[in-house]
């Protein structure tokens, strides 16, 4: 996100082309990120739950959860670069939109 806000608003000079291929570079990097955080973290919850705890009970619930977490995580890297585009945006709709949202959060 933070990312997008930084060098968006430089290449403003060299229109959208090059911003849109920015933002393209970005989401591909975070759908990258957000799949490689994604395995990890399944790979631990799954495959060394003892590090988290030695109760059976919640390693039963920790494994239950653990497509949820990686299903959570596996886009999150993505939406970030997309949050930092309307971060960086001039047009005022994308900065409602982005508030709107937080608020419903």
């Amino acid at each position: 996100g933070s990312t997008a806000q930084t060098f968006l608003p430089a290449l403003k000079k060299f229109g959208t082309r090059a911003q849109a291929a920015l933002m393209r570079r970005l989401t591909i990097m975070g759908a990258i990120a957000g799949a490689s955080v994604s395995c990890a973290a399944g790979a631990v919850s799954l495959g060394f739950p003892q590090l988290f705890t030695s109760d059976p009970a919640l390693i039963v619930i920790m494994e239950s959860i653990a497509p949820l977490a990686m299903a959570a995580l596996l886009g999150h890297g993505a939406l970030l670069a997309g949050e930092g585009w309307m971060l960086a945006s001039e047009n005022p709709l994308d900065r409602k939109f982005l508030g709107n949202t937080y608020f419903l959060m």
